[in-house]
């Protein structure tokens, strides 16, 4: 059996390897700027396209991480997921206030075992997510004979990216760890496969970077399948079980845009119709009887001209 310290052993030589591979600072040598998250769900849908005029450069991966963050008095093992936003040269940066409204957009809602940050860092807006426990069949399906598949939600990633006028989604990498006899799917441009860590566990890496000729998978079918080791049971409390919906953050391509309410029956509008009608009717009738009257006088003066004739 493995210890929980052997394994966020080697969930932190995952954490580094990940770093090289990305080219990005640890997030405790990081200077990055917090940016509030909202704890509700976003309400409406966003006006497209965002940040008009810029040429916006995206990357994202998943991967496993231990995280002290979720409120339970103990790092846990937690999958991340990881958005990265910033201008292209020579777009003018993404600003602070830019990454809040981001943030607003992309990265709201809560639930149990998830937690969120948004972070900015000289122009690049960062999106994390911390999924743990049961939160994480997000992400994978596990059978009772040890089968894993894994998926990542590249159809709201895809969503996020498209979200902007121009926009340059050039990679996505995809870490999965305690997993032997491993697949990668959707034809990545680099793989590793089954790569020994520290306490006997294993690590696969897939990733697609359109630089070297990868497509970025556009769906939610399984990216990699394997077989779980016993350190995914022991340390990570793993459970056997089917994928789950992906409900944080709140996607807000899925809100249905509110239109102006149309005026009911009995309504001001329709009382304006009515009164509206009322006063032709009334105008109508007016006429008429003026029209009557002259008549009446015409007849009355024809009758006293002929008598005086007469």
């Amino acid at each position: 059996m493995m210890t929980r310290t052997a394994l966020f052993r080697a969930l932190a030589c995952v954490a580094a390897a990940a770093c090289c591979v990305v080219g990005v600072s640890s997030p405790s040598d990081a200077a990055d700027t917090p940016v509030p998250v909202p704890p509700s769900p976003v309400s409406q849908a966003p006006e497209l396209p965002l940040l008009p005029g810029r040429e916006i450069k995206m990357t994202a991966t998943l991967q496993p991480r231990a995280s002290d963050d979720m409120g339970v008095g103990e790092r846990v093992h937690v999958s991340e997921l990881q958005i990265r936003l910033r201008s292209k040269y020579p777009s003018p940066k993404i600003t602070l206030d830019e990454c809040t409204m981001l943030a607003n957009t992309f990265w709201s809602g809560s639930a149990p075992n998830y937690h969120s940050t948004v972070d900015y860092d000289s122009g690049t807006c960062i999106l994390t997510a911390h999924y743990a426990n049961d939160a994480r069949h997000a992400f994978y399906s596990l059978d009772e004979d040890g089968t894993i598949t894994a998926r990542a939600p590249m159809v709201y990633l895809h969503q996020i990216a498209s979200s902007f006028e121009t926009v340059h989604f050039t990679r996505f990498d995809y870490w999965f760890s305690a997993i032997v006899n491993t697949q990668c799917n959707a034809d990545p441009s680099y793989t590793k496969l089954d790569a020994p860590l520290s306490g006997n566990v294993h690590l696969t890496t897939c990733t697609w970077n359109t630089d070297k000729g990868a497509t970025i998978p556009t769906t939610d079918d399984p990216l990699m399948t394997g077989t779980a080791e016993q350190a995914f049971y022991d340390g990570d409390h793993a459970t056997v079980g089917p994928f789950t919906d992906l409900t944080v953050p709140a996607n807000p391509f899925t809100i249905t845009p509110t239109q102006a309410d149309e005026p009911a029956s009995g309504t001001s509008a329709d009382a304006a119709s009515e009164s509206s009608s009322a006063s032709s009717r009334g105008l109508v009738i007016a006429v008429g009887v003026g029209a009557a009257l002259l008549l009446l006088a015409a007849a009355v003066g024809i009758t006293w001209a002929r008598r005086r004739t007469s």
